[in-house]
């Protein structure tokens, strides 16, 4: 199942703190021609990356680390209007009102169905091509 992430090669920051999952995750993006920021444990990290290199999409654990739900660099990432979604085990009440409207994809999920989102939020804010 291929995906056509047009011309030139899409980033994607990868913000998930399980080894597995963020390992199977990249293999799987980059398989599809997509260049992999990260993936990062934290969020100080992700957050980092975002002052060094704009990446075009992103994936977001909610429960980087360990210590709960943490909303700060998917605030960052909104403010900086680079379209992310949530991957993540918590229900959607957990999710402030605030964010509420970002795609939320439920642990576990097959990575496939991953990079199909993420296909699908980079066609939706790419500019339309004037020609």
């Amino acid at each position: 199942m291929g995906h056509d992430f047009g011309p030139g090669r899409q980033s994607i920051l990868v913000a998930e703190d399980e080894f597995y999952i963020a390992a199977e995750l990249s293999d799987a993006l980059v398989a599809a021609g997509i260049e992999v920021l990260g993936p990062f444990p934290d969020e100080a990290a992700a957050i980092a990356q975002l002052a060094s290199r704009r990446p075009d999409a992103a994936i977001v654990d909610l429960n980087l680390g360990g210590s709960g739900p943490s909303y700060e660099l998917a605030r960052a990432l909104r403010g900086e209007q680079i379209p992310f979604l949530f991957f993540t085990g918590y229900s959607q009440e957990v999710i402030p009102p605030d964010l509420n409207a970002i795609e939320r994809i439920e642990k576990p999920a097959r990575v496939e169905s991953l990079v199909a989102a993420v296909s699908d939020l980079i066609d939706t804010s790419a500019p339309e091509d004037p020609f």
